[in-house]
Formats: structure tokens, C-alpha cells, sequence
């Protein structure tokens, strides 16, 4: 079979079919077109080079396994088992094409037709790069970092310079507005920003900067004020401070900081993965701050878990640590493994407290059967050494880890929260625009405590969901608690 489509492929588009070992993969890039590049490369499939600007799969012929397109267009008329991968064109589906797999373009978008079919996802990269190159022993394929041939030196980001807003229960409204300054092409880009504070009427500034931009080499570096948190992790900034103003649910605590930080580190690709490292260090001058109660539909004048609950006391003083941490990304068929981990090695804090602190984030996410996936997250705080100052201590409980226990109940130096979840999307009820119903099955479990682990609490929990919205059911087997929220 695979004979039958080699050759009417072949006097379809006069160009020939390469073995794979005539193509080498010199840099794959990274993020998500990166990992689609290392897992075609890294399965069987087949090489057509579009040496003149159009690859054509006639309508007739089939191919057994992922057909990669390089170089130009691609018009797909063929069955193909597998998936086919434009990299530098688009991709036309023709009558009577059928991908068994994906279809995904990488520099270039897909374009489908009412008379033919793909079984798998559509995937559109359409800012991604790649340079093709024919040598003696075939053809080399390298990620080209995107450089924009015309960077303004100093631009006002829209609208007029404003900058994503945030809302908490300690600073309300956080208002960032500053011009852009990019250097090198975009290889170098200086942030400076000043931040409105509406429930404190202060402004902090704060400058940033990020060097090696499409490099394997970067560095970050930022100094300024402003009001840092450890729980960020629970919610992201957007969602965390759209139930602050809407529920009066801000799951954080907080504390004010005068800090420099800079990391500088080197990107690996190896197969379908993707490493990060790096070290750097850390000043900070902290200092306590109190909740100012700004607006939110509901509680704001709740103390227990509303707009109005006290942040604990921090060390007032300063914090000179170094900082060392390692990221990984590995992407493939549909499986998705990211994971972080920074070590803080404190050299300085008040009450002359010497201590490693190592945060770590992971997670994985895979399908199943159909249309159904699983997910796993697990973030941990461990500390080694003196007892850490309570601005390095994480917190648990409450919307967003345990639910039936009350908001940020228990915290410490040392933490484990382990969240999986298991997604059964209705497909018969598939709404317009917001997708299918989904049910999830839940399970959390966590501790948190000083200096050590108390034993860990759980939580089993059941949720419908309809983008954007969700209700929760949970409860703890252990007290019999059970909590209902919606979201």
C-alpha cells in the first residue's frame, strides 16, 4: 500500500519522498510548535518537500502512517492514517480528503472543506518559523526566533500604555501604566511601569527587564515596590481577582515589599522535551500590610473569609537569599507534562534565620476514552534549616484547594496539595459558543503546618461545568463536612 502512494504521490508533485534519515531536525524551537515538531520527527512518517511552492495527496491514494510537508503548500485529496504536518505553508483540504489524525499547519493555517474529513485536532501556528535548507546529505530544518524587522525603540502598549489591571482585598484596584522600550531587534526589552493603588492611593513603580528573546540564553530581572503573595499559585490573577470583586473571595494573603530580583539561565531541547535553568539572588526589604476592605458585591465586611480578613504578621527587615531552579515541558500526543522547581538558599532574614526553602508546581494532563481526560496538580513547600520567616510560609483551605475547610485556614514552611480530576464532557449537549456540558470527579488532599506535616486532609468532590460557569459539591470523608459553591 504505502508502494501505491509513493509513487502516485510522487507523479502527483514530481518531488521525491525522502528517508527520513536525509532530514535532520537542528533546533525544534520551543513551546507548543517545538513539541509538535519532536513528536513527528520522533514517530514514522513521511517526507515531502514542496520544491515547487505546492504538495498535492491526489484524491485515490493512500498513506499508512504522518505525512510532513516542508517547505511550501499542501493539498490533501488522499486518505492518510496518520496525521499531516505543513511546516512553512498552508494546508487545503480537497474533496474526498480524509486525515485519520491532525491536521496542523506551522507557519502557515488549515483550511478545511464540507467534503472531506480530519478525525483529530486542527492546529493553526501561524507566527511560528522555521528555515529549510537543502544540503549534500538532504535537508535541514532549524526554528527561526520571530524578529519583528521594524521595532519601535519606545511604544505605549494598548491602550495608551495601560497594562492589565488587578483587584485584591488590599491594594482594590491596581492600575499598572507604562511605556515599552525594546532594544536589539526585541532581543532586549526594558519594562517600567508605575501601579495606582485605588484602596491606598499610593503608586508604586517598578522597572523590569527581559534579555534574549528566541535566544537559548535569557535573563529577568525587575526591582521596585509592590505587594507580593505566595498563593498565587491557587488561582491566576485574572480569576482571583474576578471572585474578589464579584464574590469577596480573595484566596491570598499578602505583604508589602521593596525587592530586586534577577535570574538568568539556558534553555535545552532534548526529543520531545524542554528544560529551563537557571540561578540568580534576591533582596527584599518586608514589611506587613492590613486588609482595606475595598469594594465586592458580597462580604465585603466579612473578617472571616471576605474582603476584610487580616493577612498574618510578617518579619519586618531584610531578606538577601540566592535563588537556583529547573523547569521541564514535555508535550506529546495529546499528553502534557510541565513541572518548576526554584530553591531559595537564605543568606539573611531578620531574627538571623538561615533556611533552604524549595517550591515546586507541577502538573499532567492526558486524554482518555474520547472526548474524556484526566489532570493532576501537586504543589509542595519544603524548608530544611531554621524555622522560615512567615513571609515564606504557604497557605491551605478554603475555594480553590479545600473547600470544606475555612479559607486559608492552615499554612506553615512545609505544604503538599495534591488536586486530580477526571473530565466527562457531554457531547450530546453540546451548547453553541460554550461547548459541551462537562461533569468532573475531584480529589484534593493537603497539609500544611511549621516545621513540620500534620496529617493530611481530603476532600472528594463532584462538579458540573458550563463554560464559564461551574457548581461544586465537596466533601470531607473525615469530619462528614460537605460544602455546595458555584463559580
Amino acid at each position: 500500500m504505502r508502494l501505491v502512494f509513493l509513487c502516485a504521490a510522487a507523479a502527483a508533485f514530481a518531488a521525491p519522498i525522502l528517508d527520513a534519515q536525509e532530514i535532520r531536525l537542528r533546533r525544534a524551537g520551543p513551546g507548543r510548535a517545538g513539541a509538535l515538531v519532536r513528536e513527528v520527527f520522533d514517530a514514522p512518517h513521511d517526507v515531502l518537500p514542496a520544491d515547487t511552492g505546492l504538495v498535492l495527496l491526489p484524491r485515490g491514494t493512500t498513506s499508512p502512517r504522518t505525512v510532513l510537508v516542508i517547505g511550501g503548500d499542501a493539498a490533501v485529496g488522499a486518505h492518510v492514517l496518520g496525521d499531516v504536518v505543513v511546516i512553512g505553508g498552508d494546508l487545503y483540504m480537497h474533496t474526498g480528503g480524509m486525515i485519520d489524525g491532525r491536521a496542523i499547519a506551522l507557519g502557515g493555517c488549515v483550511y478545511t472543506s464540507s467534503l472531506a474529513t480530519i478525525s483529530g485536532e486542527t492546529e493553526c501556528l501561524r507566527d511560528v518559523q522555521f528555515d529549510v535548507r537543502r544540503v549534500a546529505t538532504g535537508i535541514e530544518i532549524s526554528y527561526v526566533p520571530v524578529r519583528l524587522e521594524a521595532v519601535p525603540l519606545l511604544a505605549l502598549p494598548f491602550p495608551g500604555g495601560i497594562r492589565l489591571p488587578t483587584y485584591t482585598r488590599v491594594d482594590g484596584l491596581g492600575l499598572p501604566w507604562g511605556p515599552r522600550i525594546t532594544l536589539a531587534e526585541g532581543a532586549i526589552e526594558i519594562d517600567p511601569t508605575i501601579t495606582y493603588r485605588s484602596a491606598t492611593g499610593g503608586i508604586d513603580p517598578l522597572l523590569s527587564l527581559h534579555a534574549g528573546a528566541g535566544s537559548l540564553w535569557f535573563a529577568d530581572a525587575s526591582v521596585g515596590r509592590e505587594t507580593p503573595t505566595n498563593d498565587g499559585w491557587i488561582r491566576q490573577d485574572q480569576l482571583n481577582a474576578a471572585t474578589a470583586l464579584l464574590l469577596g473571595r480573595d484566596v491570598r494573603n499578602y505583604y508589602r515589599s521593596r525587592n530586586a530580583v534577577l535570574r538568568a539561565g539556558r534553555i535545552w531541547e532534548r526529543g520531545a522535551t524542554l528544560w529551563r535553568a537557571w540561578l540568580g539572588g534576591q533582596l527584599a526589604r518586608d514589611a506587613s500590610t492590613h486588609s482595606r476592605a475595598p469594594w465586592s458585591a458580597f462580604d465585603r465586611r466579612d473578617s472571616v473569609e471576605g474582603m476584610s480578613r487580616s493577612n498574618p504578621p510578617i518579619a519586618r527587615g531584610d531578606v538577601k537569599s540566592a535563588l537556583a531552579g529547573i523547569g521541564v515541558e514535555w508535550i506529546r500526543s495529546g499528553v502534557d507534562v510541565r513541572a518548576t522547581l526554584e530553591t531559595e538558599v537564605v543568606l539573611d532574614a531578620p531574627g538571623d534565620a538561615r533556611f533552604v526553602q524549595s517550591t515546586g508546581h507541577s502538573s499532567v494532563t492526558f486524554p482518555t476514552f474520547g472526548t474524556q481526560s484526566f489532570a493532576l496538580e501537586v504543589h509542595t513547600v519544603l524548608t530544611g534549616g531554621d524555622r522560615a520567616i512567615p513571609q515564606r510560609f504557604a497557605y491551605l483551605g478554603g475555594s480553590g484547594t479545600l473547600p470544606t475547610r475555612d479559607l486559608l485556614s492552615f499554612g506553615g514552611d512545609q505544604l503538599i496539595f495534591v488536586e486530580s480530576r477526571y473530565d466527562f464532557p457531554i457531547e450530546r449537549y453540546r451548547v453553541p459558543i460554550l461547548g459541551p456540558p462537562t461533569i468532573s470527579l475531584r480529589h484534593m488532599m493537603g497539609s500544611a503546618g511549621i516545621d513540620s506535616l500534620p496529617d493530611l486532609a481530603q476532600n472528594l468532590g463532584l462538579r458540573l461545568s458550563l463554560a464559564p460557569l461551574r457548581v461544586d459539591f465537596t466533601h470531607d470523608p473525615a469530619t462528614g463536612d460537605s460544602k455546595i459553591g458555584v463559580g
